[in-house]
């Protein structure tokens, strides 16, 4: 009889055990879901673990990262600490420079672990297999995430690496890479309207729009809008019609997103899945 309680005893104790440390790892998350297709919005505060389940310091170190809004600051070093981000001969990552589509592309499939790809032909004309782009952005177009820009009269499309992402150009770009092109496409007017007035804290469609919504371009307001509702916007850029900061309620849709910006919101959005060093391909 004893042997069989402390049996139970012991059996309880482990049971106990393994729900405390349940709840402990719930109660270290602190995560917002505003659109269920994106799985969860991963706090900046959520510690990076590589898949043994021990930290390391694979990435390359930047003596600029804290050179920018200290709300991005987390994520850029997560990102960086992951090996997500380039090494730069100066160490320097430049956070508050403009991003271009290339690097914003390779973050983004690097963060997804979406695997390069090699076709016999390029997609792109201004995208030869000797760029260091090459394998990443093909990777992307494969996983229907990207896609380039039509040229008149020509039968192939053109991708521009180089060119720099607005923040009208960027809702474009979410909408593209996480399929929601077919939702987008369907909306009226009147959901365009909608969308556009969303409160994300509320959950709700309110009465506010950004203040600067005339300036959005006619083509990307539907792009904005589906963005609006995601609430990546607020994620990305700290704006909301809704702020209590007059400033933040100014979206700027045609400023150049940052390239502290773009990593923020990949991480916000995905995550780090993987701690494997990338090589430089620079």
């Amino acid at each position: 009889m004893w042997k069989l309680s402390s049996l139970f005893i012991c059996a309880l104790l482990i049971i106990d055990s393994f729900f405390v440390s349940y709840a402990v790892g719930l109660n270290s998350r602190h995560v917002l879901v505003v659109d269920p297709s994106l799985g969860k919005l991963t706090s900046s505060a959520e510690a990076v673990t590589s898949t043994a389940g021990k930290a390391t310091n694979a990435g390359p170190t930047f003596v600029d990262l804290k050179s920018t809004e200290s709300r991005l600051q987390p994520n850029l070093a997560r990102a960086a600490e992951a090996g997500i981000l380039d090494p730069t001969q100066d160490g320097r990552f430049r956070p508050n420079d403009p991003v271009t589509r290339g690097d914003f592309t390779r973050w983004m499939v690097r963060v997804r672990q979406v695997p390069p790809a090699v076709p016999d032909k390029p997609s792109y004309t201004d995208l030869p297999s000797t760029s260091p782009y090459y394998g990443e952005i093909e990777g992307a177009t494969s996983a229907m995430m990207v896609q380039g820009y039509t040229v008149k009269g020509k039968p192939q499309k053109v991708f521009k690496p180089e060119q720099f992402i607005t923040r009208q150009e960027f809702a474009v770009m979410y909408g593209t890479f996480s399929g929601k092109r077919g939702r987008a496409e369907k909306l009226s007017k009147a959901d365009i309207d909608n969308y556009l007035r969303y409160n994300v804290a509320q959950s709700s469609f309110g009465t506010l729009a950004y203040k600067d919504v005339g300036d959005v371009d006619d083509w990307a307001k539907k792009w904005v809008a589906v963005s609006q509702q995601a609430g990546v916007l607020d994620q990305c850029f700290d704006a909301s019609p809704y702020q209590s900061d007059k400033d933040k309620t100014y979206l700027r849709p045609q400023e150049k997103m940052t390239r502290a910006e773009a990593v923020n919101i990949l991480v916000k959005l995905y995550g780090i899945q993987s701690r494997a060093v990338v090589q430089d391909k620079g």
